[in-house]
């Protein structure tokens, strides 16, 4: 599985259009495994998104991410499952959540600071990344490339 680079620069009208970007990214991952499963059991995907911040200064990422899944036929709770992780600002706790999301086995992983996908790429190697923001993608990039460890820019 691969995960998927995004950068976005910049707040504003562009966030909306580049947060339903992310959400469409982070579905186009679920396809592949959800299409191969719909012949067992329905399984309703899972997405981990793991914010650097508290709740109240992530409420406009998380309207505009669940906007985006909506657009995309996606209800949380009815045809999705997003599990959100707060690290409140400190940092210490990001390794601890990552590994958590990890363990709840969700589906893909939606982190937006250069720590949280260090943290979510030393937990897992199989669990497709959405990177929502990073500051030196192609260094990231670089850094991951390692055995079993796919990523695309």
């Amino acid at each position: 599985m691969r995960g998927s680079c995004l950068g976005l620069v910049g707040l504003g009208s562009r966030t909306g259009r580049a947060l339903t970007l992310i959400a469409t990214l982070t579905l186009g991952t679920l396809a592949a495994p959800v299409t191969a499963q719909a012949q067992q059991a329905a399984k309703v995907p899972r997405i981990g998104v793991l914010h650097p911040g508290a709740p109240a200064t992530s409420s406009h990422f998380a309207a505009a991410f669940t906007q985006g899944l909506r657009e995309h036929g996606y209800l949380e709770g009815q045809n999705i499952v997003v599990e959100r992780r707060f690290a409140e600002a400190k940092a210490e706790r990001i390794s601890d959540i990552a590994a958590e999301l990890v363990r709840l086995k969700v589906d893909v992983i939606v982190t937006s600071t250069d720590q949280g996908i260090a943290a979510v790429t030393q937990q897992t190697q199989t669990i497709p990344i959405v990177m929502a923001n990073s500051t030196d993608p192609r260094s990231l990039s670089t850094r991951m490339r390692q055995p079993g460890l796919e990523f695309s820019e």
